[in-house]
């Protein structure tokens, strides 16, 4: 099935809820990004409208993404995505100003003796970090070219905060109250706050830096047959609180797997998974299919990997309502984007690029688990990949 790219732009603060209650007095916070079920949902939605009759057709749209857009105000906006769970950020002064240094986490065998054991099939640490407390200063996404860059070139580097991607989407609080419909005044003590993120910062310099303009892309493959294909561009609800959203057809396409990471010629080689959404897996943190230390990806039988390692940060929660079975999800941690697995393998894995990697077919359909191929460096362990190659 053809894909077709979305451009996804909330026009007011997005809010896109955690498993938290939301009741009188509390809070409605917003994650720090859409989970791909939440866009997915937002096009099946768009398809089906108004009937819905066709539930087991819309449950069958394929996503790849979301993924998020940015650009200074005035220039075309580029991809960004997840940064890289092996790219630790230090600083490099006392003052917490100019370049950061990126440590490069490299699988590693544990000497005999040290150490804790490591959860299976795990066989090598990620090390490479230090004792020192992390910078925060590093985006939490990088921008296309510099993932690339870190995906066939990895290695330790210094590097500008502004240089690796967008600044942090904005935050906007407010505070409402429940309004009486016959006196059309505030109902006492009905106060309920709500923290949106701001994708049209409107000129808006955040912390600092130059104004942005944020949106996000999803990609979309409709199963044939289906009859409510959604005509764009079109403005509907996205997200929690009925926030309006506009749909545009994107002229963007995403990357194209490179030739380096296509040369595989039956030798054992030493690749990196980064996950660019979060994962969805049954056993945890490990994807169902490598919890005995080797296997094949789902709907991909004639790829073997073995892992090897992995960093991992911490679990996401999520949970939510089924719109079709009218009952709340059973909530699970979900991986989060941009964790790594060390795999080696003999075969050519370039089919998963930017393909899901999740255990069940709903959650790969939706666009969970998402990966992007990266070489590691020879010290990992592979003197099969040159270095710079």
């Amino acid at each position: 099935m053809p894909m077709t790219g979305f451009q996804i732009t909330p026009l007011d603060a997005a809010i896109f809820r955690d498993g938290r209650p939301f009741a009188q007095g509390e809070y409605a916070l917003t994650m720090p990004f859409p989970f791909p079920s939440v866009l997915a949902g937002g096009m099946r939605s768009l398809a089906g409208a108004p009937d819905y009759r066709n539930i087991p057709q819309l449950l069958r749209i394929r996503q790849t993404g979301p993924f998020l857009l940015a650009g200074r105000e005035g220039e075309p906006p580029e991809l960004a995505v997840a940064a890289p769970a092996d790219a630790v950020p230090y600083e490099l002064t006392a003052e917490m100003t100019g370049p950061i240094e990126l440590a490069y986490l490299q699988a590693r065998k544990v000497a005999e003796g040290r150490g804790a054991p490591l959860p299976e099939p795990l066989t090598e640490l990620m090390m490479g970090g230090r004792s020192e407390k992390v910078s925060k200063r590093m985006p939490s996404f990088w921008s296309w070219p510099v993932m690339e860059n870190w995906l066939l070139r990895p290695g330790p580097r210094t590097a500008e905060p502004s240089a690796l991607g967008p600044p942090p989407l904005p935050h906007s609080r407010r505070t409402d109250a429940a309004i009486l419909p016959k006196s059309r005044t505030a109902d006492d003590g009905m106060l309920f706050s709500t923290t949106g993120l701001e994708f049209q910062t409107n000129g808006a310099k955040p912390d600092g830096w130059d104004p942005w303009q944020f949106s996000l892309y999803s990609g979309f493959e409709f199963p044939v047959g289906l009859s409510g294909v959604p005509k764009l561009p079109t403005v509907e609800a996205l997200g929690g609180e009925g926030r309006l959203a506009k749909w545009e057809a994107a002229s963007l396409r995403l990357p194209e797997c490179p030739a380096e990471l296509q040369e595989n010629e039956g030798k054992l080689r030493r690749y990196r998974f980064v996950l660019l959404t979060p994962g969805a897996f049954a056993g945890g943190w490990c994807p169902r299919w490598l919890q005995t230390g080797s296997g094949s990806p789902p709907e991909q039988s004639e790829i073997q990997v073995r892992l090897i390692s992995a960093s991992i940060p911490r679990g996401l929660p999520i949970s939510g309502w089924d719109l079709h079975l009218k009952k709340a999800k059973a909530s699970r941690l979900l991986v989060p984007a941009g964790s790594v697995y060390i795999v080696e393998s003999k075969s050519d894995l370039s089919p998963l690029w930017f393909r899901s990697i999740s255990d069940e077919e709903q959650d790969r359909l939706d666009g969970f688990g998402l990966v992007a191929l990266g070489k590691v460096a020879p010290a990992d362990g592979d003197s099969n990949w040159k270095e710079g190659k």
